[in-house]
C-alpha cells in the first residue's frame, strides 16, 4: 500500500469543499467546542485591523469567505470595501451579511467571484487605477503556495492594487511549529510513513519529516480542525489539504514585489505583545473556555498560526476612500448567481 493511503481516504478538494460548505450560523457558532479559539482569532483580527486601519480607508478583501469580517471593517470605519472569493456561495452570504449593516454606518461596496491565483483576476474587474489602502487576506493563503507561480499571481493582484505605504494584512499557518511539531512526532505505523501531530480539537498529518530548502512550494500536508476545517464521519476524519508557507520564502517572494515586512508574530507572540492595547476589546470579545483541558487544547491550536504585516514601498497618498464607487452594494460579474 502506498504511504498515507490511510489518509488518502479523507482529503478532499479545498475548492470543492469550501463551495459545498454552509455556514454553522449565529447559533451553530456559540455552541461548537471550539468558541475559545473561533473567538480568540476573531480578536486577533479586529486588533491587526485596528492596528493599521483609519477612517476612510479602502479596503480590497482577499479570499473574504461569507464575509465574516465585514463587521470588523465597518468597526473600523473604512470608507470602501471590495470582497473577493472564489466560491459563489460564499460571496452569496457574504453579501447577506453586507446588506444587515444598517444604511447609516454602510459604506460602498464591490463583491467579486475570482480566483486569486491567476496573474488577471483583479484585472479582469476593476479599473486599473483603483487602488486600496489595505489588502486583507485572512486564514486563505496558504492554498496559493500549491505552486511557485500560483503564489507569485496572488502577489501580483496583492501588490498591483495595494497604494504605495499601504498594508497587506494576513493571519497564516505558522510552518515554524508545523515543522517543529511533525518533526517530534512519532510514526503512526511503521508500515506507512506517515506522521501527525494534534489533539482532541485538530489533527495535522503530512507524509515527511524532511523539507528540501530548493523545493518550498507544494509543500503539502492535511488538516482538521473541529467545525471549521474537514469534518468527521464515522470511518475516520476528513482532512483539507493545505500548504506550508515558509517564511523565510514569504518575505523573499514579498520583497521582489514591494513589500517590506512590517511584523511577523505567532498568535500566542501577539497576545503578549498586544493584549494590554486591546484588553477591553479582549475581554469583550473573547469567550474564555472554563474547562482547563480544553483551553489548553484549544490554546495549542491557536499556536498554529502567524499574524503578518507588510508595507508596500513608497511615500503613502493618503485614504482612498471609495474608489469612485458610490453603489451600495455592487456584483462582478453581474450573472454570477
Amino acid at each position: 500500500m502506498e504511504p498515507s493511503r490511510i489518509y488518502k481516504l479523507y482529503i478532499e478538494n479545498p475548492h470543492d469543499y469550501y463551495e459545498a460548505k454552509r455556514d454553522m450560523g449565529v447559533e451553530g457558532r456559540s455552541a461548537s467546542r471550539l468558541f475559545y479559539l473561533r473567538t480568540f482569532n476573531n480578536w486577533i483580527k479586529s486588533a491587526l485591523f485596528e492596528l493599521y486601519s483609519h477612517d476612510k480607508m479602502s479596503v480590497l478583501d482577499l479570499c473574504c469567505g461569507k464575509g465574516g469580517d465585514i463587521n470588523k471593517w465597518r468597526i473600523a470605519k473604512i470608507g470602501h470595501y471590495v470582497g473577493v472569493d472564489i466560491a459563489k456561495h460564499n460571496i452569496s452570504h457574504a453579501i447577506e451579511r453586507f446588506n444587515k449593516i444598517p444604511e447609516y454606518q454602510s459604506f460602498p461596496s464591490i463583491f467579486i467571484v475570482a480566483d486569486m491565483s491567476t496573474d488577471q483576476s483583479i484585472s479582469s474587474y476593476l479599473q486599473e487605477n483603483i487602488l486600496f489602502d489595505i489588502v486583507s487576506c485572512q486564514f486563505s493563503m496558504h492554498y496559493f503556495f500549491s505552486t511557485e507561480q500560483n503564489a507569485r499571481n496572488f502577489f501580483i493582484n496583492v501588490s498591483s492594487r495595494l497604494v504605495p505605504g499601504g498594508f497587506f494584512l494576513a493571519t497564516i499557518p505558522d510552518s515554524d511549529v508545523i515543522v517543529k511539531k511533525i518533526r517530534e512526532a512519532k510514526q503512526n505505523d511503521p508500515k506507512y510513513s506517515v506522521f501527525s501531530f494534534g489533539n482532541g480539537f485538530y489533527r495535522v498529518v503530512l507524509p515527511q519529516k524532511k523539507f528540501p530548502i530548493d523545493k518550498p512550494f507544494g509543500i503539502q500536508y492535511y488538516y482538521y480542525l473541529e467545525d471549521s476545517v474537514g469534518s468527521q464521519k464515522t470511518d475516520g476524519l476528513v482532512y483539507v489539504p493545505e500548504y506550508l508557507i515558509p517564511i523565510a520564502v514569504l518575505i523573499k517572494l514579498a520583497s521582489e514585489y514591494g513589500l517590506e515586512p512590517v511584523e511577523i508574530l505567532n498568535f500566542h507572540e501577539f497576545y503578549e505583545k498586544y493584549y494590554e492595547k486591546f484588553k477591553c476589546k479582549f475581554h469583550k470579545m473573547v469567550k474564555i473556555e472554563e474547562d482547563e483541558e480544553k483551553r489548553a487544547q484549544q490554546w495549542d491550536a491557536i499556536y498554529m498560526y502567524k499574524a503578518v504585516t507588510f508595507k508596500k514601498k513608497g511615500a503613502y497618498m493618503g485614504p482612498q476612500g471609495n474608489c469612485g464607487n458610490k453603489i451600495r452594494v455592487q456584483k462582478i460579474p453581474k450573472d454570477w448567481e
